[in-house]
């Protein structure tokens, strides 16, 4: 049983193998891998697109936002092996599929015969990881807290600046 809430919409970031990353990109709390369904869109080269549940821990979990960093290498590498070596030029995380949701009668049907009666968390944004990660965006913040952060981030740019003078 996942650990993490299959219905919750997330934002998600990928990358290229952020399995060093420790902390959440947004609030700096420790990352945690789970077990999850995920809705995958793929592309060939013709522009034909497919649809994929590919079940793992392909993502890392913040348990203290609604943000999941997906590891894009793992999945690329397990689509592939999906897709029998078959091609394709580009792939998209769409969402993560609450398996409970599948229809009890249509077990043994495939996806794009039961998407539509399915429970889907589709992301609310997708974004690319850089590394590194330096400071995470100013969500959930008051505007004291907003404005404080701000001032310590400047203070922090002019005080590299300054030893890079010297």
């Amino acid at each position: 049983m996942p650990r993490f809430d299959p219905t919750v919409e997330r934002v998600a970031y990928y990358g290229r193998s952020p399995r060093d990353l420790v902390t959440c990109p947004v609030c700096r709390s420790g990352l945690l891998s789970d077990f999850q369904s995920y809705l995958l869109a793929t592309k060939d080269a013709e522009g034909a697109s497919e649809a994929f549940l590919l079940g793992g821990d392909y993502g890392l979990f913040c348990p203290n936002c609604p943000t999941v960093v997906l590891d894009g290498d793992r999945i690329v590498t397990a689509l592939r092996m999906a897709m029998a070596g078959a091609p394709f030029s580009a792939w998209l995380a769409m969402g993560i599929v609450d398996l409970s949701s599948w229809p009890a009668d249509k077990r043994s049907c495939p996806l794009d015969e039961v998407i539509d009666d399915l429970t889907i968390a589709h992301f609310s944004d997708r974004r690319p990881l850089e590394q590194p990660l330096v400071h995470g965006p100013l969500v959930g913040l008051s505007d004291e807290e907003r404005r404080k952060r701000r001032s310590r981030l400047k203070r922090e740019r002019q005080d590299r600046a300054r030893g890079k003078r010297r």
